[in-house]
C-alpha cells in the first residue's frame, strides 16, 4: 500500500497516541504491582520490610544494608518498613497532575526564604542559574514530593550555617484535571499521594533507573513532566 505525505503526520501522530498509551498502562500496572506488594508485605517481618523500602530506592542491597538489616535481626536496631509513601499512589496512575508552583521553602540547603518557583501551564519551563545558585535543592524537594527514587542518603540538608536549624518545609501548588490544590511538605512526612502522578528525573534518578550506573554529566539539570492518561 501506498502511503502519501499526507498520510504521514497522522501516522506519526498515531504512532505517539499507541506509545503514550502504552507507557500509561505500564505506570498504570508498576503502581498496582507495588501496591499489592505493600499489602503483601504487611505481615512480614521487620528486616524484610525495611529490605523492600531500600529496594524501592536502589536498584540492590549493597554491604551497608545487610550490616543494618543484620542488625535489625539482633534486635540492635529499629526497622524503617516500607509504607504507602514510598511508591506510586495507584489512584494518581490515572490523574492528569500539573505543577503550579513549589514556594515557602525553609531549612532547605542555603536557599532564601520567601522565594517561589513558578511552572509554566503550558510549554517547558526552563530554570537556569549558576552553580550554587540553588536549582538541585529545589529539584531534591520535588523528588521528595513526587516520591521519584534517589540514591541512598540523599537527604535535604538544612542551611548550616543558620543561627537555628529546623526541619526543611516547603509548599507546592498543583492543578489535578484543572481544578487547583495546595499542600504543605515536612521532611519525614507523607507527601500529598496524588504528586505521585509527576515524574521527576534528574541524573541521581537515571543511575538508579539505569542497569549499568555511570552516568555522569557535567550539567546537571532537572526534568519534571506531568503524566498523562490512558485515552478514554
Amino acid at each position: 500500500m501506498k502511503i502519501t505525505g499526507n498520510d504521514r503526520p497522522h501516522q506519526r501522530r498515531q504512532d505517539l497516541g499507541q506509545r503514550m498509551e502504552t507507557q500509561d498502562s505500564d505506570l498504570s500496572n508498576e503502581a498496582a504491582a507495588l501496591a499489592d506488594i505493600l499489602k503483601w508485605s504487611a505481615d512480614l517481618p521487620g528486616w524484610q520490610r525495611d529490605a523492600l523500602r531500600r529496594l524501592c530506592g536502589q536498584t540492590k542491597l549493597e554491604t551497608g544494608d545487610i550490616t543494618t538489616l543484620v542488625s535489625i535481626c539482633k534486635g540492635m536496631d529499629n526497622a524503617a518498613p516500607l509504607d504507602a509513601s514510598h511508591i506510586r499512589d495507584p489512584a494518581a496512575s490515572h490523574a492528569m497532575v500539573n505543577l503550579g508552583a513549589l514556594h515557602g521553602l525553609s531549612n532547605v540547603n542555603a536557599l532564601a526564604p520567601g522565594e517561589r518557583l513558578s511552572f509554566g501551564k503550558t510549554g517547558v519551563t526552563v530554570i537556569y542559574g549558576d552553580n550554587g545558585a540553588g536549582k538541585s535543592g529545589y529539584a531534591r524537594v520535588l523528588k521528595q514530593l513526587c516520591r521519584a527514587r534517589s540514591p541512598k542518603g540523599e537527604a535535604i540538608l538544612p542551611n548550616i550555617y543558620a543561627a537555628a536549624i529546623g526541619t526543611p518545609a516547603a509548599g507546592v501548588d498543583f492543578n489535578i484535571g484543572g481544578q487547583k490544590r495546595s499542600a504543605s511538605w515536612t521532611q519525614g512526612c507523607a507527601p500529598d499521594p496524588m504528586l505521585s502522578a509527576v515524574s521527576v528525573f534528574d541524573w541521581r534518578t537515571a543511575n538508579i533507573m539505569s542497569k549499568t550506573p555511570t552516568i555522569s554529566p557535567t550539567r546537571r539539570s532537572l526534568s519534571a513532566s506531568s503524566h498523562r492518561p490512558a485515552k478514554r
